[in-house]
């Protein structure tokens, strides 16, 4: 894995510190993503693991989970938002 800066507020170091935690994206075609982080790359790249509940005829079917993985290119950004859970 490649070395990332270790300023304290850099982005690439809060990045590091955020692998695993819940955060949320917005991108430039408005779309908000929710997901915890699960790789990045230095050019913002972001992997996100979404886990969310397989869905028969709109009903959840409990205690059958799905991961999916989602890459969103570092451009479409806007805005990352880490989510705090209680």
């Amino acid at each position: 894995m490649q070395d990332y800066p270790k300023k304290k507020y850099s982005t690439l170091f809060l990045l590091k510190k955020s692998i695993d935690k819940k955060i949320m994206i917005l991108t430039k075609t408005n779309k908000k993503i929710k997901g915890k982080l699960f790789s990045f790359d230095s050019f913002f790249n972001l992997v996100l693991k979404i886990d969310h509940h397989q869905k028969s005829e709109n009903q959840i079917i409990l205690g059958k989970k799905r991961e999916s993985f989602f890459f969103i290119r570092g451009d479409q950004v806007i805005l990352l938002k880490f989510i705090q859970i209680n």
